[in-house]
C-alpha cells in the first residue's frame, strides 16, 4: 500500500510551479473487519475441499502406504484398494476429510493473513516478507491443526487401513476404547510439524511469486507454478514428521485389533513420537520414513498449486473496506 505525501511546490525563475506529489511507502494495514476476515475463510474453506475431493484417491493411497496396512507400493496398493473395496474405496475418508479440511482451510489462510499483516505492520520483518510469510504460516498451521486435530485422527483411521469403518462407529469404539485422549495421538507430532510445514509451504510461495520469468506472462499460471514448488519442497522436507504422525494416530484402532507387530506395523503401542520414530528407524531404516512420498508428491503438487490459485482468486472477489487518507 503506498500513500501520497504533502504536495511539495517548487519555485524556478521566482515562479511557483506546479505541486508535485511524491509517493511515500506505507507499512501494509491490519485489516479485522468480519466480513473480510468471513470472506477469507469462505475462500480458503472452498478452496480446501474441492482440491481435497479431486485428489482423495492419491491421499487415500498414500496413508495406507505410511501406516503400513499396505507394503505393495503405489499402483499395488491403488489395485488392492479397488480389489477390497470397490471404486468408492479410494473416497474412504473423504467425507470426514472434507468437514475437518473446510475448518481447517478456512483458519489456516484468514489466520496466515492476518498474522503476516501483524508481524510486516508492527515487527522488523516488515522488510523481510518471506521470512514473514513463514512465520505466518507457521503460526496459522498450529492454529488450524489444534482445532480441527480430532477430525484428521478419525480421517486417518477411516482411510488408513483396508475395508474401513464408518464415520460414527470410529468416534464410538475411540471413546469406548481409549477415551478422548484417543483423538488427540500424535498432536505432538503434528503440532511440531505444523509449524515448519505451513511456515516452509508460505515462505517458499512468497520466495518464488516476485520472481515470475517473463516468459509466463499469465500471473494465474505463476501462482499455480508457486504452489506447486511451495508444497513440493516443504512436504518432502517434513514427510518424515507426517509419517509418524499418521503412525501414531491410527496405533490405537490397531492395538484394539492386534494387528501390532506386523512386518510392515509398530511392534508396541508407542507412548509418544520420540519413541515411534527411534523404533521405527531400528526395525525398518531410514526408507521407511519415506514410504508413500510418491503418492504424497503426485498428490501434493496439484493440491497446493490449486489451493493457491482458488484462494488468491476467491480473496481477489472480497471487496475490502474503504480506508480514510491520512
Amino acid at each position: 500500500m503506498r500513500g501520497r505525501g504533502p504536495p511539495s511546490p517548487t519555485i524556478m525563475d521566482g515562479e511557483a510551479k506546479p505541486a508535485v506529489i511524491v509517493d511515500v511507502p506505507q507499512p501494509p494495514k491490519v485489516v479485522l473487519d468480519s466480513s473480510v476476515l468471513g470472506g477469507k475463510m469462505l475462500a480458503g474453506g472452498f478452496a480446501g475441499i474441492m482440491t481435497k475431493t479431486l485428489l482423495a484417491p492419491l491421499d487415500r493411497v498414500r496413508i495406507l502406504c505410511q501406516t503400513g496396512a499396505s507394503n505393495e507400493g503405489m499402483m499395488g496398493t491403488f489395485r488392492t484398494v479397488i480389489q477390497s473395496d470397490g471404486i468408492p474405496g479410494l473416497w474412504f475418508g473423504n467425507t470426514v476429510n472434507c468437514v475437518r479440511v473446510f475448518p481447517n482451510k478456512a483458519l489456516l489462510y484468514m489466520f496466515q493473513d492476518t498474522y503476516n499483516d501483524v508481524l510486516c505492520n508492527y515487527t522488523f520483518l516488515g522488510t523481510m516478507p518471506v521470512a514473514a510469510n513463514f512465520f505466518g504460516g507457521g503460526f496459522a498451521g498450529m492454529t488450524a491443526s489444534a482445532v480441527t486435530y480430532p477430525l484428521d485422527t478419525i480421517r486417518a483411521r477411516q482411510a488408513g487401513k483396508f475395508h474401513s469403518d464408518g464415520f460414527f462407529h470410529i468416534i464410538r469404539t475411540t471413546l469406548r476404547d481409549e477415551g478422548m485422549p484417543g483423538f488427540y495421538r500424535g498432536m505432538k507430532a503434528s503440532m511440531i510439524g505444523a509449524m515448519p510445514y505451513e511456515g516452509l509451504k508460505f515462505g517458499f510461495f512468497a520466495f518464488f511469486k516476485p520472481l515470475r520469468p517473463d516468459a509466463i506472462q499469465s500471473n494465474t499460471v505463476w501462482t499455480l507454478t508457486c504452489g506447486a514448488l511451495a508444497g513440493a519442497l516443504s512436504s518432502t522436507i517434513m514427510y518424515p514428521n507426517d509419517t509418524i504422525r499418521r503412525i501414531l494416530q491410527v496405533q490405537g484402532s490397531a492395538a484394539m485389533k492386534g494387528q501390532l507387530g506386523t512386518t510392515t506395523s509398530p511392534k508396541q503401542a508407542y507412548s509418544g513420537a520420540a519413541q515411534a520414530y527411534r523404533d521405527t528407524y531400528q526395525r525398518f531404516g531410514l526408507k521407511r520414513f519415506y514410504r508413500g512420498l510418491g503418492a504424497n508428491l503426485i498428490r501434493i503438487v496439484p493440491n497446493t498449486s490449486f489451493q493457491f490459485a482458488l484462494y488468491e482468486y476467491g480473496k481477489s472477489l472480497i471487496p475490502m473496506p474503504e480506508t480514510n487518507p491520512t
